[in-house]
């Protein structure tokens, strides 16, 4: 994918699921070239990730670093196939507390969710989140907007007497009554109603999830502006 003039440095991801097939969270800052929300589906070579998410559990925090890449090269379609990116996986926080599991190589699907930080936003009065994943293993990762504001990523559970509903990945998820901010955000052990916001559905249509865990909070690199 062209570099459209975008630096080539390390982007550092979340890394969530439990199978071959994985999302990655973006692990942004209000600092450029950093100061994008982005959400990919991809897969990961090997099985030091399988073997040790199935150790550690679905909530373990695990991230990746990458070979230094553009913001370009995280704008992925689905009928692309990029090649093959060698990067690094930790157990815990990668830059910080993390421990180095081994080596990997990454292949980028699709791009989920792409948003760059615009000081100049307005942000949503109710809080919002973006929904990925699916009926078995849903993921919540709060929206960033502006400052100051927060990077929480929740692992989730659809519920209903029968099928549940489940929003399509990407979908925006307004929970009405709870205010956009750090101490309202949602927790693990809640079961919560969300509207779904766009994606082909009116914003009533509701649907209901049990929170399982918080996978990852971030507040120290989201206190200041772009």
């Amino acid at each position: 994918m062209p570099d459209e003039g975008f630096l080539k440095v390390t982007h550092d991801m979340v890394v969530l699921g439990k199978n071959a097939r994985v999302y990655l969270s973006h692990l942004a800052k209000f600092v450029a070239p950093h100061d994008y929300q982005i959400i990919l589906q991809a897969t990961l070579s090997g099985t030091v990730y399988e073997t040790n998410r199935h150790r550690f559990g679905t909530s373990a925090l695990f991230t990746l670093r990458p070979e230094p890449l553009s913001i370009a090269d995280l704008q992925v379609q689905a009928a692309v196939a990029p090649e093959a990116l060698p990067a690094r996986l930790f157990f815990g926080r990668v830059g910080r507390d993390g421990d180095v599991l081994g080596e990997a190589r990454v292949n980028l699907l699709q791009t989920l969710y792409f948003q760059q930080f615009d000081p100049l936003a307005s942000r949503s009065s109710e809080l919002r989140y973006i929904f990925f994943g699916g009926a078995e293993e849903g993921f919540l990762a709060h929206q960033i907007t502006t400052p100051p504001d927060f990077d929480q990523i929740l692992l989730v559970q659809p519920m209903g007497d029968d099928l549940p509903l489940v929003p399509p990945t990407g979908a925006l998820l307004d929970f009405q009554g709870r205010e956009n901010r750090l101490d309202d955000r949602l927790a693990p052990g809640e079961q919560v109603k969300g509207a779904i916001v766009g994606n082909g559905f009116p914003t009533q249509h509701e649907t209901y999830l049990q929170v399982v865990a918080e996978v990852h909070l971030e507040t120290d690199d989201f206190g200041k502006s772009v």
